[in-house]
């Protein structure tokens, strides 16, 4: 089981899973209340404490969603800048997308 809480077998592998995956990393995001670093844009906060807090919500997130996907996909979303970036680069990545923003990590 990787440290997502995710089982190997459950880590995104290409289109013929994602819809699984989706559904499954969003109720791991959401058991760990985090699931609104992927929904939105968070303003990153001035506050030294608010802003310790945020770097690390930020690196759990981004942790539990390169935990969540097989080797080979995690060189094409690592080095996002937001957990929100690196869960729409998943969709991207699988769908054969352009990343030009379009993208969205909840349904359309």
């Amino acid at each position: 089981m990787a440290a997502s809480g995710l089982r190997d077998q459950d880590r995104l592998d290409g289109a013929s899973n994602y819809v699984i995956w989706k559904a499954r990393m969003s109720c791991l995001l959401d058991e760990h209340f985090l699931k609104v670093y992927v929904d939105s844009v968070v303003v990153e906060p001035t506050d030294l404490d608010q802003l310790k807090k945020y770097k690390g919500e930020m690196a759990k997130t981004n942790r539990m969603i390169l935990d969540g996907v097989a080797d080979h996909i995690v060189y094409h979303i690592a080095g996002r800048n937001t957990a929100k970036r690196c869960g729409m680069h998943c969709r991207c990545y699988i769908k054969d997308l352009p990343s030009n923003g379009r993208c969205t990590w909840s349904r359309r």
